[in-house]
């Protein structure tokens, strides 16, 4: 949601610029930038907000949202791409995320995100021929000691893939390593509820299928990803020492293997300790939350001075990497050939 302020400028526009750096120091040179007295731009990133029709479980559409009608009928509007290739993901069936959004808002243009930088390395081989591998493989074989991995198992591609663990074991057996430890994060938010079951049982056939005399890897510690250790939602600093309790200290409730009792999958959801032996009861106890999709998001354009002064372009996908440009724009400052195009242009 972007509301353009108008006040008074000079336009000192024509020279474009071919890097970043280029950019930066026109701008900071008030004789070959731009001259403003005022102009601001407000944007207000709206976290959690999707696009989509359908009215089942879909608060946004459901909700009272007076501002955005309005916005929505007097500014302009359009929705942008917020996940897939158009973002820099592997593939157009990887969810959106905030990792996704910061990169691309503050890019302005786009890169290959992370987990397809993994997917390139792990693909290539680049990523086990590079210092940190081998040297993490000499020290465990130096001292005869324990591997572990610690991570989210799932295939939401978002913070992991199940696909990187897997073939960090196979390496590690091939490196010499004689004995693993995987500490399992249940994911339940990059992808369904109550899913960990079935990437826990890929995890366990691979276990059983690289295990010998000489190679020793079993999972050795697992909880949920709101329960302990990573998504310190409402700043619960307390699901740190959880973690470390239970992945360090072996500290938690014991269980022969992670597809035991359902593998304590529940466990993904942020429930009361309580409430652990009434598994049936837990999804009517869960509290409401949020989760990742494939959904676009909604841009609101608004100018007080008047709407019609700009229009949205023409004949463009956008995308959250256009809004860098889109803001540089209005600001009346020439943005870089590097930026995806501005959504706005000036009727």
């Amino acid at each position: 949601m972007i509301w353009d302020l108008p006040a008074r400028l000079s336009r000192k526009r024509g020279k474009r610029y071919q890097t970043e750096r280029e950019c930066q120091v026109a701008r900071r040179d008030k004789g070959e930038g731009v001259s403003m007295d005022g102009r601001r731009v407000l944007i207000a990133v709206m976290d959690g907000v999707g696009a989509r029709d359908g009215r089942f479980g879909n608060a946004v559409r459901l909700a009272w949202t007076p501002a955005m009608h309005w916005l929505k009928q007097y500014g302009l509007y359009t929705t942008l791409r917020a996940h897939g290739t158009a973002v820099g993901q592997p593939s157009d069936d990887d969810i959106g995320n905030s990792e996704v959004g910061h990169n691309a808002l503050g890019a302005g243009r786009v890169f290959d995100q992370g987990a397809k930088l993994v997917n390139t390395a792990m693909a290539s081989g680049r990523m086990f021929e590079g210092d940190t591998w081998k040297e993490i493989l000499r020290a465990v074989n130096t001292h005869g000691g324990t591997l572990h991995f610690l991570g989210l198992l799932s295939d939401g591609n978002v913070h992991s893939h199940e696909a990187h663990l897997h073939q960090m074991l196979t390496r590690a057996k091939q490196g010499g390593v004689k004995r693993v430890r995987v500490h399992v994060l249940f994911d339940g938010r990059d992808v369904g509820e109550k899913s960990a079951e079935v990437y826990v049982e890929r995890l366990e056939a691979l276990m059983e299928q690289l295990r010998a005399a000489d190679f020793d890897v079993a999972a050795a510690s697992g909880g949920g990803r709101m329960w302990i250790t990573m998504d310190r939602y409402g700043a619960d600093w307390g699901m740190v020492e959880r973690g470390w309790r239970v992945h360090v200290l072996g500290e938690g409730r014991p269980f022969p293997s992670l597809t035991a009792d359902h593998g304590n999958c529940e466990e993904m959801f942020d429930v009361p300790q309580n409430g652990h032996d009434n598994w049936e009861a837990l999804d009517v106890q869960l509290p409401p939350k949020t989760a990742h999709t494939l959904s676009p998001v909604p841009f609101y354009f608004y100018d007080p001075a008047g709407v019609t002064r700009y229009r949205l372009r023409q004949g463009t996908m956008f995308t959250l990497a256009n809004i860098a440009s889109t803001v540089i724009d209005l600001l009346d400052l020439e943005p870089c050939d590097l930026y995806q195009p501005s959504i706005i242009q000036r009727a």
